[in-house]
């Protein structure tokens, strides 16, 4: 009896393994076969692919990475333009988002727009054609269906204003579809309202392939503006990173002041474009990074002659790396 129960047990203990191992075998197949270890790379790719876009529009400081993120930073950025036709600029910018202590989560109060022309107007009441800075608080609100909502509450010298934006991010593979949507009430100002689209293409490692689309309006401006433009950016390391780009920019209705004449004329069309190549590299630390961009600029103030010059940025950055 005891030799009988060894080999039933033996047995038991072959076809317990066998049920196992087939088990396995044939899930493994049936993931196969259904796709789920395809879903999985699909996920991560998709991960990889949010988190280059994140890296490269943080290093580049791009309009998208200043506006949408909640990172909590300051920038100091000192800004010099050398152009042909265009007069020489000089500039000191400062934006900031700063977090709440206990609300950091949700809350920033923010600065932008503030710069050596137009310190004085913080608070102020501002005279037409002039420029103020904008202080106020922004509110991350959750995410709700996939769409991520930032609403902003402000001053622009003394003028208050509300601002709404709304961003939705669709990532397939490589590819990236962002279209933003902004409305803003100014007391100054009026209604205005803007629309962006991001489309991202991942080429490779650190390489980011843009095409970006906008359009607005706004209440005391005529007609309707538009943007169009695509770039190639690539980290060549943590430290350094190129930027090639073409755009153009574009109006209903136009109003320019033309070179060599004082009479406001109107235009309907295109009338900017521009090809840049920029060159970041942060020096001496991390934090602390200098921008080279030649530009060539077609303007139709000017008749659209060629316009060549150079721009620097040097930019103190304290915040999230």
């Amino acid at each position: 009896a005891a030799d009988g129960s060894i080999w039933i047990d033996r047995i038991h203990a072959d076809l317990s393994d066998w049920v196992v191992g087939a088990s396995d075998s044939l899930d493994s197949r049936l993931i196969e076969w259904f796709g789920e270890k395809e879903e999985t790379q699909k996920e991560n790719q998709v991960e990889k692919m949010k988190a280059a876009r994140t890296r490269n529009d943080r290093f580049f400081q791009t309009r998208r990475y200043l506006e949408d993120s909640p990172d909590a930073y300051i920038r100091f950025r000192f800004d010099s333009s050398f152009y042909h036709l265009e007069p020489d600029e000089y500039r000191l910018r400062v934006r900031a988002h700063i977090p709440f202590s206990r609300l950091r989560k949700r809350l920033r109060i923010f600065v932008e727009d503030f710069n050596n022309h137009n310190y004085r107007n913080t608070f102020s009441d501002v005279r037409e054609g002039e420029s103020a800075p904008s202080v106020g608080v922004n509110y991350f609100a959750p995410i709700f269906h996939d769409i991520v909502s930032k609403y902003s509450l402000g001053f622009s010298g003394i003028h208050p204003y509300v601002r709404a934006r709304y961003l939705y991010q669709k990532v397939w593979d490589n590819w990236a579809f962002e279209p933003t949507q902004t409305f803003t009430w100014s007391e100054r100002n009026g209604w205005s309202e803007e629309t962006e689209f991001y489309f991202d293409r991942s080429l490779a490692r650190s390489q980011i392939l843009r095409f970006y689309l906008a359009r607005g309006t706004q209440a005391d401006e005529p007609g309707m503006s538009y943007d169009i433009g695509s770039s190639v950016e690539w980290l060549v390391s943590k430290r350094s990173g190129w930027r090639v780009g073409i755009s153009a920019s574009g109006s209903t209705d136009y109003r320019y002041t033309p070179d060599n004449s004082t009479q406001v004329s109107s235009y309907s069309g295109l009338y900017s474009y521009s090809v840049t190549a920029a060159y970041r590299r942060s020096i001496w630390r991390p934090w602390f990074l200098l921008e080279v961009q030649p530009i060539l600029n077609w303007q139709k103030r000017y008749d659209f002659r060629t316009d060549y010059g150079v721009r620097f940025l040097l930019d103190i950055f304290v915040g999230n790396d």
